[in-house]
C-alpha cells in the first residue's frame, strides 16, 4: 500500500468546532482556552501545511 497515491483535500472547516454564543457562553473558562488553543494548533497545522486559510465576514 503506497500511502502517497491518495491525496486527500482538508480545509478548516473539516476541522472546526463552531458554538453557538448561548454554547459558548456554557462552557467554562478553562474549556474556553482549551478551545482557543486547540483551533490555534489546527490553523497552525494547517498553515504549515501550505493550505490559505479564508477569513469571510
Amino acid at each position: 500500500l503506497d500511502i502517497n497515491s491518495h491525496t486527500v483535500q482538508i480545509t478548516f472547516d473539516d476541522i472546526a468546532v463552531y458554538f453557538s454564543k448561548e454554547e459558548w457562553n456554557c462552557l467554562g473558562e478553562a474549556e474556553q482556552d482549551l478551545y482557543k488553543d486547540v483551533i490555534m494548533d489546527n490553523y497552525q497545522t494547517l498553515l504549515s501545511l501550505g493550505k490559505t486559510i479564508l477569513h469571510y465576514c
